[in-house]
This record gives structure tokens, sequence and C-alpha cells, in this order.
């Protein structure tokens, strides 16, 4: 290990010939080098946001919905689908129950309105809706955050599996789990809360088996990670990954076992 010191990158947006050094560091999870110096691009908050949700009693409700919400020209900054396991956990603060979508609009008043108003056009009569208030809306997205923290801590044997697929088959990923699952319906990756690893990594095995990018994310404090496959389908590009580690780090040094135990 050398310790060289390099700098990558600018204060522009495409400024980049080659291997784009920044994006390759910050995906190594620190098993490449060790980042010093880091530039921000930052944009405003939406001067207003509003969250709908609309619960369904199936699930291609839900996401029939969601496609007339898309095909419509209306952009959320936030799409998720919660089974009926996971929105029972909000049942009590929201009223919710079933396939539940929660979208999330943010702009100006104008943008708002339209957006709220033409959801719930879209939305008809196919299934119940509401629109949070600032207070409930802030409340329900950080309730969202804190499913992880919540769960580990109810469950010492728990595992959470997130599973990365292409979009056309997010719907298929997150209808095969049986336990707590949770879709960003719009990115592909879906999430699924397990009370024992024995579970997850039957689940996570499935998806591998389906092509899917699957990891288990977290694990409960009395889980030995060592004893588990935590990542079991790398993919075809693991090759040139461990080409690239060998080349900067060729001792094996940084963030042993991070990365599918890369060296």
């Amino acid at each position: 290990l050398e310790g060289k010191l390099v700098r990558s990158g600018g204060m522009v947006v495409k400024n980049v010939a080659g291997l784009d050094m920044g994006k390759l560091m910050i995906g190594s999870f620190g098993t490449l080098a060790a980042i010093a110096t880091l530039n921000f691009k930052l944009l405003p908050i939406p001067e207003v946001s509003r969250t709908l949700l609309f619960q369904f009693e199936d699930l291609k409700s839900a996401l029939a919905l969601f496609e007339g919400i898309t095909k419509s020209g209306l952009n959320p900054i936030a799409a998720d689908v919660f089974n009926p396991i996971l929105s029972a956990l909000f049942s009590a603060q929201f009223g919710v129950k079933g396939f539940l979508l929660a979208l999330r609009f943010g702009g100006n008043n104008a943008v708002i309105e339209r957006c709220t108003r033409e959801a719930a056009t879209l939305c008809g009569e196919t299934g119940g809706s509401q629109i949070l208030s600032l207070d409930e809306e802030q409340r329900f997205w950080n309730a969202v955050a804190a499913l992880t923290p919540r769960h580990l801590e109810k469950f010492q044997d728990a595992a959470v599996v997130r599973i990365s697929s292409p979009l056309s088959e997010c719907a298929g990923a997150f209808s095969t789990s049986d336990n707590a699952a949770h879709a960003m319906i719009a990115s592909g990756i879906v999430r699924s809360w397990f009370s024992r690893t024995d579970a997850a990594s039957r689940w996570l095995a499935s998806a591998a088996k389906r092509n899917w990018k699957g990891v288990i994310e977290f694990a409960g404090p009395r889980v030995n990670r060592s004893d588990l496959t935590l990542w079991p389908s790398p993919g075809g590009d693991f090759e040139i990954m461990k080409k690239i580690k060998h080349m900067f780090d060729p001792n094996g040094l940084l963030n042993r076992g991070r990365l599918h135990n890369l060296i």
C-alpha cells in the first residue's frame, strides 16, 4: 500500500473521460481507498410537499394506479408500495390496511394542487385514499425510515433483505415475500423484514435464482454474519471487480470482507 493521494472529478456535472474514479470509489464502500474530501451538489427542498395514501385489496390495483400516475405525466418524488403485513404497522396512526401505495409530490402550491387532484381522479373508486397533513406526512415518512431499527430491536435474530430488480420485474419480486415487504416501485428496490435469518436466506436464494441482485442488508445483534451468505450472486462483473481491487489494494488491507471477500 503506497498511500497515494488522488484527486478525481471537479465542480461541474460532466468532466470525466474514461473511468469515473469518483463513482468507483463511492461504490467500493471503502475497499479501494479512504475518501478524505467530498464535494456535494445540493438541490433546494421543494417549496411544498404532499403525501397521498391509497389502499387496495390487491396488488394489481395498486400497480394499475401507479402506472396511470406515470402515464399522466405526474412525477412523484417518492412512490412506495407496502404489502398488508407491513401496512398493518401503520393502521393505528393512519387507518390503512391491505396493499398501500404512498405517493409523495413536491413543488409549488399549483403543482401540488394539480398532482393531488389528478391522482385522486385516477384512483376513482378502486381504492380508499387520503391526503396527509404536513404533520402526518412527517410522521409517516419518519415511521418508514424507522422500520429497520425497530425491527432489529424487536427481533434479535432478525434479518433485512434488499433486492434490486429490473423495473418490469419489481412487482414480481415484491409479491414473492410472505413477510413484511416494501417496494420502491419507481426504482426496482424491494425490502423484506424477517424475524429469522433462515427465512431471509431462503428468500435471498430464491431471488438469486431469478437473477435478481440481493443482499442481507441488516441483521440482528445475535446473528453471526460469518454463518450467512450475505451476497449470494455478485454477478458476471465480479472478476473485473477483483482485478480492480488487486490494482488499488494488492495486500487486501482496506475494509476486509466488506464486498464478498474480494481478495
